[in-house]
């Protein structure tokens, strides 16, 4: 398998990448594909959809020459418990956006403008979200991060 060849080289055993396989499947990250005996795995298409809109955002974490105005964007929610899927999909979607979790139903996120986050959120906010993009945070500093 040429995936666990890969990670293989970085210290990851091939049960391990299997299991990751595996559970991304099942949670419909990957989509697979038989090709003789080859299998073939593709990013699904509602996963991938959501990848162009958060790729800055999420690719270029560590660029250290990405200049930083210092603004935050925060979401908080709290779906009904009857919309238990929409909380999971939502913080799924929040993750790839670069936001991070504070606590229960409140995300920050550095570089991610609300407007922004509004757009790329779309349904999966529920009534009583709100989105706040602000300047200053207590503790925020307008420094970019350090270079590692």
């Amino acid at each position: 398998m040429a995936i666990a060849d890969i990670l293989s080289s970085i210290g990851i055993s091939e049960t391990a990448t299997r299991s990751a396989l595996s559970r991304m499947r099942r949670n419909s990250t990957l989509d697979l594909r038989k090709s003789g005996r080859r299998t073939l795995y593709s990013i699904a298409t509602d996963v991938a959809a959501s990848i162009p809109g958060s790729t800055e955002l999420t690719m270029g974490f560590r660029d250290s020459n990405r200049s930083w105005a210092g603004d935050w964007t925060v979401v908080v929610f709290s779906p009904p418990e009857s919309q238990r899927s929409l909380r999971q999909n939502l913080r799924d979607r929040l993750r790839w956006l670069g936001f991070g979790p504070v606590r229960d139903g409140v995300w920050v996120a550095p570089r991610c403008e609300a407007t922004t986050a509004v757009a790329e959120l779309g349904d999966f906010l529920p009534d009583n979200a709100v989105v706040l993009g602000t300047p200053t945070l207590r503790g925020a500093t307008t420094r970019p991060y350090p270079a590692r």
